[in-house]
């Protein structure tokens, strides 16, 4: 879980990109991610930001508003999709708007 948001505000959270080996790398292109409540209708969608680079490697920042389409008590789920050598991957973080 990645937190909890008011209605409103900007949700944000890191993504942190590894190879099958587990070794920090980065995405073959910017990651995208789709926000999901209780239907498989995403509520809100984009594309990830690289994050401190070069810093920080294979690190990318999703953010998006929860003003519209969220509702206070309910938990949704951010699916982040991206491809390490053309190999398609994904990781899921969940959060709750209060």
């Amino acid at each position: 879980m990645f937190g909890y948001w008011p209605v409103g505000t900007t949700a944000f959270a890191l993504c942190a990109v590894s190879n099958a080996s587990g070794i920090a790398v980065a995405a073959d292109a910017l990651p995208t991610f789709r926000v999901y409540g209780s239907s498989a209708t995403p509520v809100a969608t984009g594309t990830t930001s690289i994050f401190d680079s070069p810093t920080l490697t294979g690190v990318y920042l999703f953010q998006f508003s929860t003003a519209s389409g969220f509702a206070r008590g309910s938990n949704y789920q951010v699916v982040v999709s991206y491809n390490v050598g053309a190999q398609p991957r994904e990781q899921v973080f969940s959060f709750a708007i209060i």
